[in-house]
């Protein structure tokens, strides 16, 4: 039984990111934040307000934020930067066909100017996750790769490989953060879970081991049951599951899933047992009583 779960990083300026996704992993530390410096998408209230000016529309006033960009049109008409904010604001407030249209005149803002803007191209990968169009995504995550210093569409590049079970070509790609010794939650996930896919235990352990305070959160709970019930553990998963504080609906309903199959399992082992156990019976009842002479 194998799941997937990403946490896919959207490039604003410095960079934002896919908002529309839960926040149920908020890094207040920044230091614990791999991605601080191109991603708002784990910023708590406090490191969003700090960073108010660099990231509209992440505070949910989405009209008066575009109402203020768009006021700066003549100062900003040449930015590539500018045209992708906006885009992101419509990217933010689910209007899909708007966002595409100014991430593409970011684009060719950059190009008049002999420049590839990457930040759009990675946020067009985003766009086009969304809508479920995972080879087009791949395609713009790649180029973004291809023409910038940033770390974000990498890492998304690495997570649509996981998607697709390729765990060599994801760790290929997040060893590079490895080597930094991050305490970044979501790319220790994210390689724990990798590292399971390739059935190498060990490392899982270890890199969910990095995760600190993190380590109560939903999809690291999964994960810890699926491989005790991997192990036939199966009273062990579902007391972590019962114990656990689960907050997102989408992990309550996989772990109530995995916490059914671990009680099938244990009843089917229970029936088992029985069935030994009645074999045994009729074996000893079959046997001859020895008499003495």
């Amino acid at each position: 039984m194998k799941f997937y779960n990403v946490t896919l990083l959207l490039i604003l300026s410095i960079i934002t990111s896919c908002a529309t996704q839960k926040r149920d992993k908020v890094v207040s530390n920044k230091n614990h934040d791999f991605f601080s410096e191109e991603s708002f998408l784990r910023f708590d209230k406090n490191r969003l307000k700090e960073n108010a000016n660099n990231a509209p529309c992440f505070a949910g006033n989405i009209i008066d934020d575009l109402k203020e960009l768009r006021s700066s049109l003549d100062q900003n008409k040449d930015n590539p930067h500018y045209w992708n904010q906006i885009a992101t604001c419509y990217y933010l407030n689910e209007q899909y066909t708007k966002a595409e249209y100014y991430y593409q005149v970011s684009l060719n803002t950059a190009q008049k100017k002999g420049q590839v803007y990457s930040p759009a191209l990675n946020n067009l990968g985003l766009l086009n996750l969304s809508l479920k169009h995972y080879i087009t995504a791949r395609d713009y995550f790649r180029k973004a790769l291809k023409n910038n210093q940033f770390v974000t569409p990498r890492y998304n590049l690495a997570l649509i490989h996981l998607k697709y079970n390729k765990p060599e070509m994801a760790i290929k790609l997040l060893s590079r953060f490895a080597k930094n010794k991050s305490s970044d939650p979501d790319l220790n996930f994210n390689l724990a879970y990798a590292h399971y896919l390739l059935g190498q235990t060990q490392m899982t352990h270890h890199f969910l081991s990095l995760m600190g305070e993190q380590q109560e959160r939903s999809d690291v709970i999964y994960l810890k049951a699926i491989m005790l019930y991997d192990q036939q553990k199966y009273e062990q998963a579902i007391s972590l599951i019962e114990t656990s504080k689960i907050s997102i609906k989408e992990f309550n309903k996989t772990n109530n899933t995995l916490k059914i199959l671990a009680e099938k399992q244990i009843e089917r082992l229970e029936e088992l047992a029985e069935l030994e156990e009645e074999r045994k019976e009729k074996i000893v009842k079959k046997t001859p009583k020895v008499t003495k002479n």
